[in-house]
Order: C-alpha cells, then sequence, then structure tokens
C-alpha cells in the first residue's frame, strides 16, 4: 500500500490526536507519564503538504446534497428545540447548555441521520429518548456530563441499532460507565472514548461492537489491557492508546490490526507473538516511552512505518558494553524472556521504509543493522549521542570497524538522512559510499569541519583500511547524488574553494556559523543547481561574503549579517525570495534592483539603517509589484537640526530630505537674474537721460522700515516636519471633546467660533501667566461636532477645522485614516467622563456643549486637569485599539512582550499597539501645545504635565490578557497577550488623582522656573499627581462667570451616605420628590428558530431632585 492510501486509512485522530495521548496492552503501571502532551507532534512522514493536526474528536459524516441541515450552534439554549420539522437529517446542537433529551424532543425527527451535541450539559437521556432514530448513524456527545445517570443512560442507547460513530471523549467515564453506552451497538464502526478516565479494558468491554474498525482511547488513564478485549474485532483496523500509563506490551497478537499508536506511554517491553498468519500492521508508533531494546517484531508482517523516538535505547548492537550495564541494571526487574538477537529482529524489516529512532541515546552508527533494512527511505537519528562514525560489528566479529571488511554489496538504501543534535566531529571517507542514493542530510547542531579541497577531482575509494580519514574534517567533493545539505550551527569558521565541486547541491544551509569566511571560490561548482541558500544568523561583513554567478539561485537568505553592500555577484541569480533584514545596508543597488524587479516575489529588509533620502529602489521593486513582507517594519533615518530621527518607509517620506537644485533649475535662475539685471540697467539710463541722480536709485538714506500690519491668516504656514512620521515619543496632550444638548443652558458657555479670533480662543484673562488659552481645546473638541459628520478620505476635509497648526494639517493630510479613531475619542471622552462623574456636584458639564466651554475650563482648574488628562489617554487608547482590531490598516497587532511567559502559557493573540498610540496620539496632540497662543508658560506647563499623567495611567492600565483552549472548558492551552483596560477603568483611576489633585504655582527653582506645590513649594512636582493652577468654583450655586451650572434639579440620592447623596447634592438647600412612571420589558420568552418576545411592564418609582 502506498503512503497515500496508508493515510487514507487512518482517520482523525487515529494515530495521532490533537491534544495529548497515551496506550498499551497486557500491562502494569509504573508511574503516571505527563499527561499535558503538549510535544506530541505527527511525524513529518505522515503528513500531506498542508497538515494540521486532526481534533479529538472524530470528524463528522459528510452532508449529502438532499439532506435538510439545521445549525444551532452556539445559541446559548438550554432546552432542546422545537418545530424541527420532520425533514432534518444533520442537526447541530454543539455548545450550548442542554442537560436533558427526552422522547418529547425527538419524537419528530425519524430522519435524523447526523446529531451534534458536543460541549453542552447533558447529562440525563431518558429511556425513550432514542427510540425513534431509527436512522441515526452519527452520533457526537464529546464534553458533556455523560458520568452522572450512566445506568438509565446506557439503557436509551440500546435502541440505536443502525448507528455507526458514536463519540463518548471527554466525559469523566471510567471503564465500567462506559461499557453501558455502547455494549449493545451491534452496527458501531467508529467509538472515540478519549479523555476519559478508563483505567482498564475488561476482557468482555467491546463483546457486543464486533464490527468496530476504529477505537481512539487517548488520554485516559489505562494501566492494564485484559486477555480478549481486542481479539474478538476481526474488523478492527486502527487502535489509539497513545497517552495512557501501560507498562509492557508483552502479547501483541491482534493480526488484522494495522496502525496502531502506543506514544507517550511507560512502555519499556513491546514483544509480539509469533503466529503463522501474517500480521497485517502497517504503522507503529512507540515513541515517547522507555523502551530500552529494539521491540521484538514477527516474521511475517507489513510494516512500512515504524516511529522509536524519544525513548531510552543505547545501541542497536547487543555486544556493545553500554547495553551490558543495561542488561545487569533491567536484570532486577521482573520482565518476560525476550530474545535479543537485533540482528534477526533487523532480518524481519525488508519492508520498513521510514524508521525514527531520534532523541535515543544512540552512540555508534547502525551501519550493520541498517544494512538488512533493504526498503528503508527515511533515516532519523537526530539528538542521539553519535561522536564519531564506527561501525557496529556483527556478533563474534571483531575485526575493524569499516564497511571494507563487509561484502562488496553492503549499501544502504536511505536517501533521507537526520543526523543533526549530535556530537560528530567528522565523517569517514567512505561514509558517502555506503550511502549511493543519499540525496538530503541534516548535519546541523554537530561540530563538523569542512576539508581543504585537495585532488577534488579524485576521491579514494572506500576499500578496507585505505578508506583515509583527512584529520578531523570531512570533505564534501564528488558527491553526485546529495541535493539538499544543512551544515547550520556547526561552528565552521571558513569555508574552502571548490569545497562543494562535483556535488550538485540543490539546497545547502550554512546559517548560524558565526564569522564564517565565505571566499569567492567557496561556491564554485554550483553555479548551475543551487537554488536555495541560507546565511543566516553568520555576523559576515562585506569582506568575508563572496559569491560566484549562481544562475540558478532563487531563494536567499542573507538575514542578521553585517553587510553594508549587496555583494556584487548577485546580480546575476534570478531571485524569486530574498531576506536581508537586519544587515547594515542604507539602500540597494540600482542595477540589483533592475535586474530582480522581474523575477522577486517576496522581500524581507526590516532592520536595515536605511536613508529615507535614497529609497529609488523601493519604488522601483513596488512598480514591479514585489512583495515586501515586513515593509510596515521598516524604518530609514533623517536628519533635521543636527538631531537623527526614523520614519517608516511604507509612508515614502522622501519629502523629509532636502532636495537640491538641478542644473535645469539652476540655468532658469541664472536666466532670470540676467533679464532682471538688463531692465534694471535700461531703468537707469533712462533717468540719467532726463538727469535724474544715480543715488536715487543706487542708495539709502536711512535704514528706518514702516511698519506693517500683522495679519496671521494671510501669513504662509510653513511646512513643519511632521512627527507622526517619526519613532520619537513626544508627550501627548490630547483634549476635550463634547456635543450639544440641555439649549436653556447654552448661554453659560463661550464659544471658540464666535470668539475665534486670528487662529486663538479669545476669552481673554486677567493674567496670562495663569490663565490659559485653550487653542487646542477649540481645533480638536471640534471633531465632536464636524469630524462625525465627515468620511474623512479626502485630505481637503482636514480643512474644516480653522485653528490647526502645520504639525496638525501634516498629520491630518497623511493620516486620514487616523482621524476616525480620534473622532471617536472625542465622544468616547464625553460619555466616559460624564458617567465618572454623574454622582458629584460637578458632572463634566464644562464640556457639555463643545467646542464651546464654561469659565472653569478656559481658568487652569481642577475639572481642566481631568479632561485634559482624559482625552490625552482616550486619544491614544483609541488608536491602540483600532490597530489591534484591523480598522486602522497603517499599523498591526502590538509586538510581543519581551519578557519569558510564566508558566502554563505562551504569548500569543492580538496585543493593543500602545506604542503606536502614543505615537501618533501625541504628534496630534502636542502641537498646539508648543504655540504660545496656547497660553503663558505656567499654562503650557500645566497641561503637558496632566497630558503626560493621563497617558502614565494608560500605560500603567496595560495588563495580560489570556485565553484558554481546550475541551470541556479545559485549559490545555493559554495563549496571552497585553491589552488595555477599558477607558471607564481609566477615567476611575483619573478620578482618585482628580480628587487627590495638586494646586501648583510657576515659581523659580533652581536655575529656572518649574510648576511647584503652591501650599509647599520646597518639592517639584511629583509624575503621578494632578495639578491645576486655579481653585474651582463650589457648583452649589448658577454662577455663569464662574462657570457654575449649579446642582437645582439635579436628582439625588435619598438612601445613600455618599457624594451623590441628597444631603451632599443638594448642598443643604433639601430635595424635592416626586414619581415617575417607567415602562420596560418584562416576562421575555424565547421562541424556536430564532427570537425573543417580551411584554411591556409599567411601574412607578419614586425621584428626588435638589431645590
Amino acid at each position: 500500500m502506498n503512503k497515500q492510501g496508508l493515510e487514507e486509512l487512518m482517520p482523525s485522530g487515529a494515530l495521532h490526536p490533537g491534544p495529548p495521548k497515551h496506550g498499551a496492552w497486557k500491562g502494569h503501571h509504573d508511574s503516571p507519564y505527563p499527561r499535558d502532551g503538549s510535544e506530541f507532534q505527527t511525524p513529518l512522514y505522515l503528513r500531506k503538504p498542508g497538515h494540521k493536526e486532526p481534533p479529538t474528536a472524530l470528524k463528522e459524516l459528510p452532508t449529502h446534497k438532499s439532506s435538510v441541515q439545521v445549525s444551532c450552534q452556539g445559541l446559548g439554549l438550554r432546552t432542546f428545540p422545537e418545530k424541527l420539522g420532520h425533514g432534518v437529517k444533520q442537526l447541530d446542537l454543539s455548545d450550548n447548555f442542554i442537560q436533558n433529551l427526552t422522547e418529547s424532543c425527538t419524537s419528530k425527527l425519524g430522519q435524523l441521520e447526523h446529531l451534534n451535541m458536543h460541549f453542552n450539559q447533558l447529562a440525563t437521556v431518558s429511556e425513550m429518548a432514542l427510540t425513534h432514530l431509527t436512522h441515526l448513524h452519527s452520533l457526537l456527545l464529546a464534553a458533556n456530563h455523560l458520568d452522572r445517570n450512566y445506568f438509565t443512560n446506557g439503557r436509551a442507547f440500546g435502541s440505536l441499532r443502525n448507528l455507526k460513530v458514536l463519540d463518548l471523549s471527554a466525559n469523566n467515564l471510567d471503564s465500567d460507565m462506559a461499557a453501558w453506552y455502547f455494549s449493545n451497538l451491534t452496527s458501531l464502526k467508529k467509538l472515540d472514548l478519549s479523555w476519559n478516565k478508563m483505567t482498564r479494558l475488561p476482557g468482555s468491554i467491546f463483546q457486543g461492537t464486533q464490527q468496530l474498525r476504529e477505537i481512539n482511547l487517548h488520554n485516559n488513564y489505562i494501566m492494564e489491557i485484559e486477555e480478549g478485549a481486542f481479539e474478538a474485532l476481526v474488523s478492527l483496523k486502527v487502535v489509539n492508546l497513545a497517552m495512557n500509563s501501560l507498562h509492557c506490551i508483552s502479547g501483541f497478537s491482534l493480526t488484522q490490526l494495522q496502525v496502531l499508536n502506543l506514544s507517550y506511554n511507560a512502555l519499556e517491553f513491546f514483544v509480539t507473538e509469533e503466529r503463522k498468519e501474517q500480521y497485517q500492521l502497517q504503522v507503529l508508533d512507540l515513541s515517547h516511552n522507555k523502551l530500552i531494546y529494539f521491540p521484538e517484531l514477527p516474521k511475517m508482517h507489513r510494516l512500512t512505518h515504524l516511529n522509536l523516538s524519544d525513548n531510552a535505547m543505547v545501541s542497536l548492537a547487543p555486544s556493545s558494553t553500554n547495553t551490558a550495564e543495561f542488561r545487569l541494571w533491567y536484570d532486577e526487574m521482573a520482565r518476560p524472556n525476550i530474545s535479543l538477537n537485533i540482528y534477526n529482529a533487523a532480518a524481519r524489516l525488508s519492508k520498513i521504509t521510514d524508521l525514527d529512532l531520534s532523541s535515543n541515546l544512540l552512540y555508534l552508527f547502525p551501519v550493520t543493522f541498517l544494512h538488512n533494512l533493504s526498503s528503508l527511505q527515511n533515516l532519523n537519528m537526530a539528538k542521539n549521542c553519535l561522536h564519531n562514525i564506527a561501525v557496529e560489528s556483527p556478533p563474534g566479529d571483531m575485526k575493524s570497524k569499516e564497511p571494507g571488511v563487509m561484502h562488496d554489496n553492503a549499501f544502504l538504501s536511505v536517501q533521507s538522512l537526520d543526523l543533526q543534535g549530535n556530537f560528530i566531529h567528522s565523517l569517514p571517507q567512505w561514509f558517502f559510499g555506503i550511502l549511493p542514493k543519499l540525496e538530503t542530510l541534516d548535519l546541523g547542531s554537530n561540530s563538523l569541519q569542512p576539508c581543504e579541497s585537495q585532488n577534488a577531482n579524485r576521491r579514494e575509494i572506500p576499500t578496507g583500511h585505505n578508506s583515509a580519514q583527512r584529520g578531523n574534517c570531512t570533505s564534501f567533493c564528488d558527491i553526485p547524488q546529495l541535493k539538499y545539505l544543512s551544515l547550520h550551527r556547526n561552528n565552521i569558521v571558513r569555508l574552502y574553494p571548490f569545497m562543494f565541486n562535483q556535488t550538485s547541491l540543490v539546497s545547502l544551509d550554512l546559517s548560524e556559523n558565526e564569522d564564517l569566511f565565505m571566499p569567492k571560490g567557496a561556491l564554485e561548482g554550483l553555479e548551475f543547481s543551487l537554488q536555495k541558500l541560507s546565511l543566516r544568523g553568520n555576523q559576515m561583513d562585506n569582506k568575508k561574503t563572496e559569491f560566484p554567478c549562481l544562475k540558478m539561485l532563487k531563494n536567499l537568505d542573507m538575514s542578521d549579517n553585517k553587510l553594508s553592500l549587496l555583494p556584487p555577484d548577485l546580480v546575476c541569480s534570478p531571485l524569486e525570495n530574498l531576506n536581508i533584514r537586519n544587515n547594515s545596508l542604507q539602500a540597494l543597488e540600482k542595477p540589483a534592483t533592475m535586474r530582480w524587479s522581474s523575477s522577486l516575489n517576496h522581500l524581507n529588509v526590516a532592520g536595515n539603517p536605511f536613508s529615507c533620502c535614497a529609497l529609488s529602489w523601493l519604488e522601483i521593486l513596488q512598480a514591479a509589484r514585489v512583495s515586501v513582507l515586513d515593509l510596515n517594519e521598516t524604518l530609514c533615518s533623517y536628519q533635521d537640526k543636527n538631531r537623527n530621527f526614523s520614519a517608516k518607509i511604507a509612508n515614502k517620506p522622501t519629502w523629509l530630505c532636502p532636495h537640491q537644485i538641478g542644473n535645469h533649475y539652476l540655468m532658469v535662475l541664472v536666466v532670470v537674474i540676467t533679464l532682471c539685471f538688463l531692465f534694471l540697467s535700461c531703468g537707469m539710463f533712462c533717468h540719467l537721460k532726463k538727469n535724474q541722480k544715480l543715488s536715487k536709485y543706487l542708495s539709502f538714506t536711512s535704514n528706518r522700515v514702516d511698519p506693517i500690519p500683522y495679519h496671521p491668516n494671510k501669513e504662509k504656514r510653513t511646512e513643519e516636519i511632521v512627527t507622526d512620521r517619526v519613532t520619537e515619543v513626544y508627550k501627548l496632550t490630547a483634549l476635550p471633546l463634547g456635543s450639544a444638548s440641555q439649549p436653556d443652558r447654552k448661554l453659560l458657555y463661550s464659544t471658540c467660533a464666535n470668539n475665534f479670533e486670528e487662529s486663538s480662543c479669545s476669552m481673554k484673562p486677567p493674567d496670562h501667566n495663569n490663565q490659559p488659552h485653550p487653542v487646542s481645546v477649540c481645533v480638536i473638541l471640534g471633531l465632536m461636532v464636524n469630524g462625525s459628520r465627515v468620511a474623512w478620505n479626502e485630505t481637503q476635509h482636514c480643512k474644516i477645522l480653522d485653528g490647526l497648526v502645520p504639525d496638525q494639517l501634516q498629520l491630518c493630510r497623511r493620516n486620514l485614516e487616523l482621524m476616525h479613531s480620534i473622532v471617536h475619542a472625542a465622544k468616547e471622552t464625553k460619555g466616559v467622563c460624564q458617567k465618572t462623574f454623574s454622582d458629584m456636584r460637578w458632572n463634566c458639564s464644562s464640556i457639555e456643549y463643545a467646542p464651546s466651554f464654561t469659565p472653569d475650563l478656559m481658568k487652569g482648574t481642577r475639572e481642566s486637569a481631568f479632561v485634559y488628562a482624559l482625552a490625552a489617554a482616550a486619544v491614544s487608547h483609541s488608536i491602540a485599539r483600532a490597530c489591534a482590531s484591523g480598522e486602522l490598516p497603517i499599523c498591526s497587532c502590538g509586538s510581543v512582550p519581551s519578557e519569558v511567559p510564566g508558566p502554563g502559557f505562551r504569548w500569543g493573540g492580538c496585543g493593543d499597539n500602545l506604542r503606536y498610540g502614543l505615537q501618533m496620539g501625541s504628534a496630534f496632540a502636542d502641537g498646539p501645545m508648543k504655540s504660545s497662543k496656547a497660553g503663558g508658560q505656567a499654562t503650557r506647563l500645566m497641561n503637558l504635565h496632566n497630558n503626560a499623567v493621563g497617558r502614565q495611567v494608560l500605560i500603567d492600565s496595560l495588563e495580560t490578557k489570556c485565553k484558554c483552549h481546550g475541551v470541556s472548558g479545559s485549559c490545555s492551552v493559554k495563549t496571552c497577550w497585553k491589552g488595555l483596560q477599558g477607558l471607564s477603568e481609566i477615567a476611575a483611576d483619573l478620578k482618585s488623582k482628580y480628587l487627590a489633585a495638586t494646586k501648583v504655582t510657576h515659581r523659580h527653582m533652581g536655575t529656572r522656573k518649574q510648576l511647584v506645590p503652591k501650599e509647599l513649594d520646597i518639592r517639584p512636582v511629583r509624575e503621578a499627581e494632578l495639578v491645576y493652577l486655579v481653585s474651582s468654583p463650589d457648583y452649589c450655586t448658577k454662577n455663569p462667570k464662574l462657570g457654575s451650572l449649579g446642582t437645582q434639579d439635579r436628582q439625588c440620592n435619598k438612601t445613600s451616605v455618599g457624594s451623590d447623596s441628597c444631603n451632599l447634592m443638594c448642598c443643604g438647600r433639601g430635595y424635592n420628590a416626586y414619581t415617575e412612571s417607567v415602562v420596560e420589558r418584562c416576562q421575555c420568552k424565547y421562541y424556536w428558530c430564532c427570537y425573543v418576545m417580551c411584554k411591556k411592564c409599567q411601574r412607578t418609582v419614586e425621584r428626588y431632585v435638589c431645590k
């Protein structure tokens, strides 16, 4: 049977169930094996392209086109749905809360063929509940509570005479409980009992289900399998006993079995009984056990895949010293009398094509043993203890351990050999001679050094003692059959010219050999064969890296090196995939990019110090539609005012670079100046003709210049450097936002639009040193009114706000996508602020009609401090969340935390991109605060400080959030990420800082002016405290001049003793009571399928308002 037919034979989860596994026969329990199973993977030789680990439950039957399907998955149902109709054939009720299954539920489902109820709370199945389901052939009940009423439930299952597939996994069933459910199901072919609590398999457990073809018992606690448990199942093909607690298999006799998985147990022996009939076993997995000896297999079998990885085998030669030591150690333990003639066992393995011996303790390469495996194609001996490649002698043979002592045709049929993770220092000359079909060789993570090529065109023939080993090096010349070679992580420091001569490699991995020197001739001979080359992580600079013209090279990985220029000879390679991450490249040469633009598909370039003024290579590649996979991570640098800044190359920041005047423009300038000089000369000549004095035109009688009126709106706005492109994070000043209501109070507000003079709010305070001019408040809060009605898809939309400073205008034009997040932050700030202070005298009314504000917000009060801090956090919070949710295409998830994950979880998911949120939010909101029009120095310092406090609270709110993955509510895998708390929690933290805010003054402290506490000015302001300049009004009585709306007609709580109590809220004035009728939904009922209908109920409540 070919590999494809074999894989089709193995149903889902049969050989390698997704989560943990365990298994055995007539066995005894020694010590429980770890039950998490996180290390278990399907072997590579059993995987199809695009392979994914199968789920624990059996696959659902395929859907027929004529079937009527109903899915109610995850609807939160607590009872079985009614009115499903008579024609339903497939019904999915998984992921609900159904507890009972009765006759009335299924009486009208006589045509039902497939029922999925996994992940419910099913505990009771009435005796007649399943009698009507005469056509049911697939029943999935994984992850329920069937252990609670197993006796009565089991009687109900006896009526399912046509059932073929039954899934009872993850139901906490022991061996006796499980038998009640399937003992009379004579047509059953597939049974899943995984993830239960079975400790043994009685001899009669499957007596009533003799048609079984597949049994899944992985992840139980099975310690013993009684005789006769499987023998009567003549049709049985697949058994999965992975991840149990079996100690030994001493009498395996299931000749009909084709696939057997016993991985992740505690097996020390596996012995089969000799039978006259041939064993049909094709796949045997004994990995992750405690095998000391090679398993004893029958003479007649069809085994093709044998996995013995992660065991304790020291040698395959019974005469070896280490094996003898193990024999003495093990003689003290009770064990069956088995033969250790390993060479007779090897003679029985002539049909084996795939053998995995990785992660054992083998110290010799078993040439003699492998010689008998005439069909062997793939051999894995990775992670053993191989030091030298010497040959194990046959029993009684004490001659030289080289293949010359064996007969001439002692060749191995191996095509793929994995020797990585050993301690090999060199390979003898005869090694490649006995492997004439070897195409793939992995020698990674060893200590090999290549030989200098000598007599490259002539190789010694490996015969007897003449098979010379040239010192402690390995020659890779003249191996024409070898196509794929890996030498990664071998501490190779130098390659030699022609070292791969006459070896037509297709793929070569030389990665992670630090300080590797590769002269130009090292790859000579591979010009017309090499297609894939990896030099990753070698820390190679240009002096150590030289290439010949590799005309077939398509995939090249040169990441994590020190290259400042690409090797020039790479131009002739038709590269399709190139990785040059984390080097020292400032640009890619134009000849190379022009050459690769026609062939290159994928490019990785992040981590290089590219220049923003030399990105022509990117334009060439993008024009050719080359995919730069890490474009959004790649930065370039530019210089401004002797400072270096970084920008994303995805934003094409060439405008940041100074543009030199070209020769064409220089010629035009010269012509213009010449013409001007001629016209001036002609004018002077004409005036001289009229006897006017030349001095009138060539000299000045005074340097006095008349004043010119200042018009800021007519002044040309300078195109300043936009801070949204830089990686340097400034302090964020996000500003308050709101909307209008309660028109009878509008007269108390000062409107920015009406008082806006020359791009500044003109609410002129008496003292500019401590009274803020909230220019930025007027501008950004205008987004609440104007921004919410704008699509923000054209740069001209940025002009709707008249007060934008150049920094903000540039950012808006170049990052229109951000404006949706900033508008959202505006709305959220108002709502959260009012909710947070709904129980206090000041209820965030200052921003009720934004962009108009009450005077208290204009004077640097405690309330102003809170609003600025909250809005600062809100803008960055909104942008960070938008990155993680995918709403912003210009950013992505936050970076994976650098800290080591704690026990029981791993980093994953999509965290909030706080870094990008702080960067872009501060760039937009800090611009106005740099202007003198934003008030005096004290005001600007106060606002910047409070914004920083808001950002710090946002940073402190970053917490670890996790999600569990597993069956039946378990948490076998937990992934965690860093996420921000909601803005309401951030506002609550800021509210506590508001209540403890510090009043400050602006005075000299040391050599410069600073904000210091007014009452205790011996210390500077602490970084975590909110500060204010002006005391707040009491907010008890209405005072338009101070910005107080008063508390009259405010609702209060009669029974409360807090700030919302009628005593405190009403400031001792008393309160009035009134009744109010409230209409609300009641007596709601769910109707199948699928809506909820409620009645409207009216009740009377008593309210209290302040006098």
